[in-house]
């Protein structure tokens, strides 16, 4: 889990539009995005403890977070969601925040696996935490001897 280089992991800055570099922006009608968002490869991904097990986060912000369920019941939105955040450098961070989206990713063929959007809010991400992250798994993989 704490593999870095960009082979590792893939970071994507979101502006304040919301949509990644090169993209035509965000979706009509959507919501612009306030801050920098994570994208992470399956390689380097933190973990999110929950009540209900750890489960792999697959992209944050200072104030939300996505992460991936294979199991175990499913989250209604609005539900609160309070756990430990680890990232990919070791260091844990307690989350607090809202389910604001429950989708399933491969459809009927994997009914079980799910992808879990939260809004946090009262314990969010420091500022200083995301661009730690983000120098993590941007930083090079160093030469092989």
């Amino acid at each position: 889990m704490a593999a870095s280089g960009m082979a590792a992991a893939e970071a994507v800055a979101v502006g304040e539009t919301g949509d990644a570099p090169g993209s035509a922006g965000p979706p009509p009608g959507s919501v612009p995005r306030q801050h920098t968002r994570i994208h992470y490869s399956a390689v380097a991904r933190p973990t999110l403890i929950l009540d209900s097990g750890s489960q792999d986060v697959l992209d944050l912000s200072e104030r939300g977070l996505r992460y991936r369920q294979d199991a175990g019941p499913e989250p209604r939105v609005g539900t609160k969601l309070e756990g430990i955040l680890r990232l990919s450098r070791g260091e844990t961070l307690p989350v607090r925040g809202t389910v604001v989206r429950v989708s399933h990713p491969d459809g009927p063929a994997r009914p079980g696996v799910i992808e879990v959007a939260a809004h946090l809010t009262d314990v969010g991400i420091p500022r200083r935490v995301i661009i730690a992250e983000r120098q993590v798994i941007q930083r090079p993989d160093p030469p092989r001897e």
